[in-house]
């Protein structure tokens, strides 16, 4: 079975595909139990990026539309698209695109870190220890909430460290981006999906040490690798040969 969606127009992408996935569901090309296809083909007959595709998938996902089954795909649930309608639009409408954030920070962060390896002081490595140490607790805990607060704290220590208050003042908003709705989801799908909490704490321990050993090559690097990690992972689909 394959839904007739079609081409984009202008306004915001992400809500324009929920809109047509329930609009699917309304009339019943998909009904309840029954999988969507996956987000590359999604995307193709859209014709936008996977991330859009994931981001309005997501949103869904959290009004109870649809449900991520992993390593299999996405199904429909049995639930009143029009009563989760306006939910998840708003949930789009008010959010940041996560995949937009992310390529920002990656930019700007990368920069900051081999920047913070040069000049960050005692006080801004013990900012950035204390937040590595409670990021760790968490793993242990398996606390998503926890370690996404740590994580953010972590984050604004590196730029902290960088002794640049206009940095400081555009940078500190990205990161807090993450506390949004959409963007809390799509991370802690990336954090327990791909069981990536233990991998994640590893290379935020890397770029500490990057830091801690005045590398700024190295910090530059393992920064840029961990949002091209959290990219990757965020946008691809789960099933193998997808």
């Amino acid at each position: 079975m394959g839904a007739a969606f079609k081409k984009l127009e202008s306004k915001k992408r992400n809500v324009q595909i929920a809109e047509q996935i329930i609009a699917s569901i309304q009339d019943s090309t998909y009904k309840p139990g029954e999988k969507l296809p996956p987000e590359r083909m999604l995307a193709e007959q859209i014709g936008v990026s996977r991330p859009s595709v994931r981001e309005a998938l997501c949103a869904l996902e959290m009004v109870g539309l649809l449900e991520s089954r992993v390593g299999d795909g996405t199904y429909v649930r049995s639930t009143d698209p029009l009563f989760t309608r306006a939910q998840a639009l708003a949930i789009l409408e008010m959010s940041e695109s996560p995949f937009e954030v992310l390529d920002a920070r990656r930019i700007l962060e990368s920069t900051v870190a081999a920047i913070a390896a040069e000049r960050a002081e005692q006080a801004d490595l013990e900012l950035m220890q204390d937040a590595l140490s409670l990021m760790k607790q968490a793993t242990q805990e398996k606390d998503d909430d926890a370690y996404l607060h740590a994580n953010i704290d972590f984050h604004i220590g590196v730029v902290k460290g960088a002794k640049n208050s206009y940095l400081e003042s555009v940078i500190t908003p990205l990161i807090r981006t993450m506390e949004d709705r959409l963007s809390r989801a799509m991370r802690k799908s990336y954090l327990i999906e791909h069981e990536q909490e233990r991998n994640a704490y590893k290379i935020h321990e890397r770029i500490f040490l990057a830091i801690e050993d005045a590398n700024p090559a190295a910090a530059r690097k393992e920064m840029e690798e961990h949002f091209r990690d959290v990219e990757t992972h965020l946008s691809e689909d789960y099933k193998p040969g997808r």
